[in-house]
C-alpha cells in the first residue's frame, strides 16, 4: 500500500518538475524571439525586456529544482 502511494506521489512530483521546466524554457524562447524582432524594428527597452524574460524563466527553472 505504501509503495503504491509513494509511486503515485513520485509520478506527480516528476510531472510537476517537467511542467515547470517546460514553462521556463517556453518563456525563454518566446522572450528571445520577441526581443530579436523588437531589435530588428529598433524598439526601445529591448535589453530590459530580455532581462525580465530571462529572470522570469529562471524563476520557473529554480522552482523545478526545489
Amino acid at each position: 500500500m505504501l509503495e503504491e502511494i509513494d509511486a503515485v506521489f513520485q509520478s506527480i512530483v516528476e510531472a510537476g518538475i517537467m511542467l515547470l521546466e517546460f514553462v521556463g524554457v517556453a518563456i525563454l524562447v518566446v522572450t528571445a524571439v520577441r526581443c530579436a524582432l523588437n531589435l530588428l524594428r529598433h524598439g526601445v527597452f529591448v535589453r530590459l525586456r530580455l532581462a525580465e524574460g530571462i529572470a522570469l524563466a529562471l524563476e520557473f527553472k529554480l522552482g523545478a529544482e526545489v
